[in-house]
């Protein structure tokens, strides 16, 4: 897993953003990743192809909130998503790791130990869950 820093988006870290943003945000978020000192961009590679990524925004010394998490359709079932939480959570030693979500993603962190509880319909018939992994759950996840 390494760092995305390059100014111009690669096509498929593009299409991984796609599949966690909408398609008109994706210029933009990747832009945030680039110029907000706070936010990192990781990606996954397979054979030189990006075929993961996930986002996160420090929001203390050791707690970071995931912006976005995404696997191709084709990656998935292999456990990128939690080797990648894995990865930030060693990387940056972080305790507390936070994310928001909707429940097509929300069983992903259950799985991974995280607390969730609804935030409610933030928008017209879309419930959000906030997701919260805690020091002691981060740790035995990492192992």
């Amino acid at each position: 897993m390494n760092e995305i820093v390059e100014n111009q988006i690669d096509i498929h870290i593009f299409k991984l953003l796609e599949l966690a943003t909408s398609t008109d945000k994706v210029i933009e978020e990747y832009n945030a990743y680039q110029q907000i000192e706070t936010r990192t961009l990781y990606g996954w590679k397979t054979n030189d192809v990006y075929v993961a990524c996930i986002g996160i925004e420090m929001i203390e010394r050791h707690h970071a909130e995931i912006k976005h998490t995404a696997v191709t359709p084709d990656s998935r079932k292999q456990k990128l998503g939690s080797r990648m939480l894995d990865y930030v959570v060693q990387e940056l030693g972080l305790h507390r790791l936070t994310a928001e979500t909707d429940c097509e993603s929300v069983g992903f962190y259950r799985r991974c130990g995280f607390t969730v509880s609804s935030l409610g319909e933030k928008y017209p018939g879309v419930e959000r869950f906030l997701c919260v992994g805690e020091e002691k759950i981060l740790v035995h996840q990492t192992r």
